[in-house]
């Protein structure tokens, strides 16, 4: 077989499915002790996401949209994009991005590449709360700030592959300087499934009860 690629930047077609549910998963191991107590030990710092596509019953040209959207990817085999509709910008759902969103960190006088990140949690101690990396940003809601102000576009570069940003002499950072940004994003997943099952309810209809996709970390 030729060697294919491990992504497509291609996004699952909205208007075909949509998402009947999500899950957060995070692995723990749990050792209970005979006093009672109990010992707690986190596997992995990144969470992972599992969501759940349903299909209406659909005419046989959408069921075969799906289809062809599915062995394009080869199954499971070849990652591509998801919107999250529930968590898919650098603010609350219900608020507008600014490019305070979120904090990427200080420059430090030699290194100015950021990559794009999202906070979960209030704490003000960094250690309470968890830091997703974003790696699949929308460039055109990009919107990056240094210090509070606002950067003008050829000021930065984004690498939308990687969610890194790129910083240039434009922008004269001095040392110190506080680096934010706002953002939309999409988040990479592939099929979690080896097989498509389709359901013929009528003549000229028929429905994919479920779909499944988990989310792909890099």
């Amino acid at each position: 077989m030729a060697n294919l690629k491990a992504f497509h930047d291609i996004l699952f077609p909205l208007d075909l499915g949509y998402c009947t549910s999500k899950s957060i998963i995070r692995k723990a191991e749990i050792i209970n002790f005979i006093s009672g107590n109990e010992q707690r030990n986190g596997r992995k710092y990144h969470s992972k996401r599992r969501y759940e596509i349903g299909l209406a019953p659909s005419l046989f040209s959408q069921l075969t949209e799906i289809c062809e959207f599915y062995e394009a990817r080869r199954g499971p085999l070849v990652a591509f994009k998801w919107h999250d509709k529930l968590d898919y910008k650098s603010c609350k759902p219900d608020a507008d991005i600014t490019a305070m969103d979120q904090n990427l960190g200080q420059y430090d006088g030699s290194n100015n590449l950021f990559q794009l990140q999202k906070k979960y949690g209030e704490d003000t101690d960094q250690d309470q709360n968890y830091y997703r990396n974003i790696t699949k940003p929308k460039l055109d809601s990009l919107s990056v700030a240094v210090n509070g102000n606002i950067l003008a576009s050829n000021s930065y570069s984004l690498d939308v592959m990687s969610g890194k940003i790129l910083i240039n002499a434009l922008a004269n950072l001095n040392i110190g300087d506080e680096i934010s940004a706002g953002f939309e994003f999409d988040v990479m997943v592939r099929f979690e499934q080896q097989s498509l099952d389709i359901d013929y309810k009528a003549y000229s209809a028929g429905e994919i009860l479920c779909i499944p996709i988990v989310e792909i970390l890099e």
